[in-house]
């Protein structure tokens, strides 16, 4: 059963009608429900519909399922479930037929807002060879996070091609009037009371907060301390805003800084420790572990670390049980023969109660995202529930349960300490979510009208471009001046490793040589084959650069390519300034000195290796336009430390190895089904990789041999 608002959404969900719509709820309002019930909607041989993000269906696809498997899924047609990586990998091997596919339905669309990741990539492959995607198939993406489209929600439109958006906030007159037509909930508030120790901690953290919140503002004056008060630390993502407010003034993180936003994600967990630990001595031993790794930190000099540490030494005899287990058991007392439904996030207190509680207790270990199928046993009203800890979306799961079955019985009891920051956790929660769905409704008020029902000669939305933004009126004159210049870009062809498709350089590739020159494949040896087979490229980010300097992994890996190629590139990208000194980023030795010592002995050692330094995706593009000026010249972007070591001129250069002048051979010897004898069979036979791995076992056999053909069939397809 659906609440009308429910079933209101799941019509529009489960309507075929060409185009997308995104569908932004509040948490806890059903979300899974309705695409369940979408793909029992689906589920039919009439038209193929993928579910992204969702693996629940009766088939789901994800790089364990053989490829073969994979493409007479497509061919049954109806629900399936599908991981992005397979639904792009599939388009650009031409597993997947885009004329088959009826719809996308995209499930928890929050995790799919990068404009440069996996999901946009298949869209705009999907854009590019449909023609007109909105007026081919439907694309349906629902969502419980609006936090995460906040100051994005356009953008994130244009890239999954989605031109209309409801929102369905907790005050939203359907949403209020479904769930309000039975009694509200009944939550009875059970105060408990802290003990003296835990409560004098609480202080002490709460001040210890407060300290770093106040040195992080110091530190970033461009920060607006209105947005972030002592209550929004305890929302979760807080540091992510932080982060995203930092990247909008274009600036970066001081270590320092970095230092503060994570000695705040360990105050809050030893918070969260200090409710929900069994006993005092296990919140004793955890802020001791705690201050034996951040010794010399700069907040140990603040009076209240000193007196945190000073109250715990002497409440190391303390015999302090955690006091919600004992009002848990008068709950239990009071409710005589009445089943009690225990929900708790905590596995420590989940363990607990399993082992000591009586037979009509039922523990309930929740998570976040984690199956919410237990609320069938309040159903019939016939019990009582219990909560540890109150988070929004269990209370409005509860509400929705409550309104479908008209459950008036249900009694709710909320177990939450006194003078404790558990409320104002709560609550930050609620106004953080409203003021979220605000500012999207002025955002989409605000928002230009987006169509993509205008196909032009080639194929593309009139009205935008590949990177789904407005085309500029002198865009297409520019477009105009570069065709004489791009003519020999159609014959470039990118053969890469099928891992790469993690990375947001295939999509600029895609974007620059069309989808034709992209040959995703599983190499053994480098990431990327270039310039007819001449040159392969090995990308490195920053800090992988550094790790395999350390673990002596690099030095493997080009001793590698110069055993199969005579040109080979390192392509080390920078990435974004304002990130390398993120408080996520890993830790690593990033001295220059230490650095180019080291690659002054790999070049030592590999004189016909090439060093790249590319700033952005865009830069890497501009390098593999012209591979042989890339590589047979100095890169302006490389040191001056790189150029000195790596300026080799053309005659010192060897000629290109036989077995690599088509760049058809790198790919088809690393199937390690192919000599190189037989592998100009392959090369004679079909005009492009992409044929070839298009063609079925009959073809196979026919033009490479009986035996030779099923071998890579099976290699290819069940393997």
């Amino acid at each position: 059963m659906l609440l009308p608002f429910q079933s209101t959404i799941l019509l529009d969900v489960c309507s075929t009608e060409p185009g997308g719509h995104l569908f932004i709820l509040a948490k806890g309002l059903g979300s899974d429900v309705i695409v369940e019930k979408a793909i029992e909607c689906f589920d039919n041989p009439k038209g193929l519909v993928l579910i992204i993000g969702c693996d629940k269906t009766k088939r789901y696809l994800d790089a364990t399922t053989a490829p073969l498997k994979r493409m007479d899924v497509y061919k049954a047609g109806g629900a399936v479930g599908a991981t992005e990586w397979i639904l792009l990998l599939d388009l650009l091997q031409g597993r997947l037929e885009p004329d088959r596919l009826v719809g996308l339905v995209i499930k928890n669309a929050e995790l799919y807002t990068n404009p440069v990741g996996q999901l946009a990539f298949a869209m705009h492959i999907l854009q590019s060879t449909m023609g007109c995607l909105n007026k081919k198939i439907f694309v349906r993406a629902i969502t419980e996070a609006p936090e995460q489209f906040d100051n994005r929600l356009e953008r994130v439109m244009r890239s999954l091609f989605i031109s209309r958006v409801s929102m369905y906030p907790r005050f939203h007159v359907d949403v209020d009037s479904s769930i309000s037509r039975s009694c509200p909930v009944d939550i009875c508030e059970v105060k408990v009371k802290m003990s003296p120790a835990r409560r004098k901690c609480q202080v002490l953290l709460l001040d210890l907060i407060s300290g770093c919140l106040r040195h992080l503002l110091a530190l970033n004056p461009h920060l607006d301390p209105e947005q972030f008060p002592l209550d929004s630390v305890f929302v979760k993502g807080f540091s992510q805003r932080v982060l995203n407010q930092v990247e909008a003034t274009w600036r970066t993180l001081s270590p320092q800084s970095s230092a503060c936003l994570q000695a705040i994600r360990d105050f809050k967990h030893l918070i969260n420790v200090l409710f929900t630990c069994v006993k005092f001595m296990d919140f004793r031993r955890e802020l001791q572990s705690f201050y034996n790794r951040e010794t010399g930190a700069f907040w140990m000099s603040l009076d209240s670390a000193e007196l945190l540490c000073r109250l715990v030494q002497d409440s190391i005899n303390t015999d302090d049980v955690n006091a919600k287990l004992s009002v848990l058991k008068e709950i239990v007392e009071e409710h005589d023969g009445e089943i009690i439904v225990f929900v708790t996030a905590d596995q420590e207190t989940f363990e607990h109660v399993q082992l000591t509680a009586s037979n009509i207790v039922i523990p309930i270990l929740m998570r976040d995202g984690d199956d919410i199928a237990w609320l069938d046993l309040i159903k019939s009203g016939n019990c009582v529930l219990v909560l540890n800890e109150l988070t929004l979306s269990l209370i409005r799961h509860i509400e929705c349960v409550k309104a479908i079955h008209n459950q008036s019985l249900l009694k709710v009891y909320y177990l939450m300490y006194t003078e404790s920051v558990e409320e104002q956790c709560y609550l930050a929660t609620v106004r953080r979510e409203r003021a979220a769905f605000e500012r999207l409704f002025n955002e989409h008020a605000a928002m230009p009208l987006i169509r993509f029902d205008l196909p032009d000669k080639r194929g593309e939305c009139d009205e935008c471009d590949t990177d789904g933004q407005p085309h500029s009126r002198y865009s297409r004159l520019i477009e105009q001046q570069q065709d004489d210049n791009n003519t020999t870009d159609a014959q470039q062809i990118i053969t890469f490793d099928v891992r790469e498709l993690r990375s947001s350089l295939p999509f600029a590739l895609y974007k620059r040589f069309g989808i034709d020159a992209m040959v995703p494949v599983t190499l053994t040896t480098g990431d990327y084959i270039l310039s007819d087979g001449r040159v392969a490229v090995e990308r490195k980010s920053l800090e992988d650069l550094v790790g395999s300097l350390q673990s002596g992994r690099l030095l493997a890996q080009v001793e590698r390519l110069a055993g199969e190629f005579d040109i080979f590139v390192l392509l080390v990208e920078l990435g974004d300034p304002r990130m390398r000194t993120s408080p996520f980023s890993t830790t690593v030795n990033t001295d220059p000195k230490w650095m180019m010592t080291r690659l002054s002995i790999l070049l030592h050692h590999n004189p016909r290796l090439r060093i790249m330094w590319s700033g952005s995706d865009a830069s890497t593009v501009e390098m593999f336009k012209d591979a042989s000026r890339v590589v047979l010249s100095n890169s302006a972007g490389c040191s001056a430390g790189c150029s000195t070591s790596t300026s080799t001129t053309t005659s010192t250069i060897k000629k290109p190895s036989a077995q690599m002048v088509n760049p058809l051979k790198a790919a088809l010897l690393s199937l390690g089904v192919f000599s190189d004898k037989n592998v100009n069979m392959v090369i004679n036979n079909f005009d492009s990789l992409r044929v070839f791995l298009k063609a079925g076992k009959s073809e196979l056999e026919m033009k490479l041999g009986r035996d030779l053909g099923a071998a890579v069939y099976k290699q290819l397809h069940l393997e």
